[in-house]
């Protein structure tokens, strides 16, 4: 891309001659510099400081040889556009997003990202925002501190930049404390609600009977300490009642999270039909057995 404002830096020895002037060039608006009446010799060019837009320097340092009789040299000096990371922070069991998730973000070799020792903070919208970000740069970020009422989730993710994208990591906090049951489809992992539950102790006392929302989700999270269990009493419409017990401890200071997955029902179609004239017999009974 030709692109104006990139300043470079021209540093030469030729010999026992250094080059003399501060050495910094900008590129005018067609994207070039022009250096003229260079002595021939070896010199080094390195970019300083890549042009407005996005951009980000490619190749710092570039070697140029100046020959004898008036030799002209020309270099290319590519810049592409930069990358940007955002994470994006939610609850689990609702979706909605979190703000004040504090993470670390670094780089492949561990240097961390931005101004503020690698540390940012998600927004209203659960988001954070990372800009000029060099391509084919792998970045790592890393939750270190979470909101009241939630479980710090420390699992690092990694992505590679891509050039000029918007890429995306997505991270999410379970809520602390109490028992969780989600109802997922065996197939798609969609979660299902309208499926009804009753939750016990082991010794039989009944917690009470809960229905998934419309995350398919049932949340306790009075839930004391101690073993639970679950047991499916009604199955959403198009699925088959899974009626075994699931057990779970739910542990101090701890969400217990218990998924469950539901098949759904299938269906037969019997066609009676007159082997001449093809037509429906109406009125034949059949026995269906599995």
């Amino acid at each position: 891309t030709t692109a104006a404002g990139c300043e470079v830096g021209l540093d030469g020895v030729i010999g026992d001659s250094t080059l003399t002037q501060n050495g910094i060039f900008t590129t005018d608006a067609q994207g070039e510099i022009k250096i003229t009446n260079l002595a021939p010799g070896a010199y080094v060019l390195t970019e300083i400081k890549a042009p407005d837009g996005g951009y980000v320097i490619d190749t710092p340092s570039t070697n140029v040889v100046i020959g004898e009789g008036g030799d002209t040299q020309t270099v290319i000096v590519k810049n592409s556009k930069a990358g940007t990371l955002v994470i994006d922070k939610r609850d689990f069991l609702t979706g909605k997003p979190l703000k004040g998730v504090t993470f670390l973000v670094t780089d492949s070799s561990g240097a961390v990202v931005g101004s503020s020792n690698g540390e940012f903070i998600t927004d209203e919208n659960g988001r954070i925002v990372i800009e000029d970000l060099t391509p084919g740069t792998t970045i790592t970020a890393r939750e270190v501190k979470t909101v009241d009422g939630y479980v710090l989730d420390s699992t690092p993710k990694s992505i590679q930049i891509k050039t000029g994208e918007a890429q995306t990591l997505r991270f999410y906090n379970t809520p602390s404390g109490g028992l969780t049951i989600i109802k997922k489809d065996e197939e798609t992992g969609e979660r299902i609600s309208g499926v009804q539950f009753e939750v016990r102790k082991l010794n039989g006392e009944i917690i009470g009977t809960y229905t998934t929302d419309k995350s398919g989700v049932i949340r306790l999270p009075e839930a004391e300490k101690g073993w639970y269990q679950v047991v499916e009493l009604k199955a959403a419409e198009g699925y088959r009642l899974d009626d075994t017990p699931y057990q779970i401890e739910v542990k101090d200071g701890q969400t217990a999270t218990l998924e469950i997955t539901n098949r759904q029902t299938g269906s037969a179609l019997i066609h009676k039909i007159d082997s001449v004239t093809g037509k429906g017999i109406y009125g034949v009974k059949f026995l269906l057995s599995d």
